[in-house]
């Protein structure tokens, strides 16, 4: 089984450590931080191949937060939870934040949370592999264009 670096920011401590656990098990590395800025970071860094933030993180809001984050890395994964189950807050995640992967509400089901991540995870490294090495992406074998 393929080893995923998944990164989770959640400013509730409990529910961080309950996912990480749950997500080592499953052969994933797991970096846990509290803080938006740290999120950034740590991307820009690289080698993170899932993103899962809650939504109110104490120093920045997820529509900002991915905002920055698509800026550096346009096809990390992001998975979005909260407790707050508004159809406002839904909105303003997806249309002021960009792409999300997923978004879930609290109370999470583990076992389905550890699918999703892993479905993205999956996601995440074929389209990395289908990459040239300037970040564009690769030539299929067969795929020719034409133009008339």
């Amino acid at each position: 089984m393929a080893v995923y670096r998944v990164l989770i920011a959640d400013g509730d401590g409990a529910f961080r450590d309950l996912l990480a656990q749950a997500l080592t098990i499953d052969d994933c590395q797991v970096e846990v931080v509290e803080r938006g800025e740290e999120v950034v970071r740590r991307v820009a860094i690289g080698g993170v191949d899932v993103l899962v933030s809650e939504v109110y993180l104490p120093d920045l809001p997820a529509w900002d937060l991915i905002s920055k984050v698509h800026q550096i890395d346009h096809d990390l994964p992001v998975i979005v939870v909260t407790a707050d189950d508004s159809w406002e807050t839904a909105r303003k995640v997806r249309t002021e934040g960009g792409a999300i992967f997923f978004y879930g509400l609290k109370p999470l089901n583990l076992r389905e949370m550890k699918q999703v991540v892993g479905y993205a995870a999956r996601w995440r490294q074929r389209r990395v592999q289908e990459m040239d090495h300037a970040g564009r992406p690769a030539r299929r074998p067969g795929a020719h264009f034409v133009r008339g």
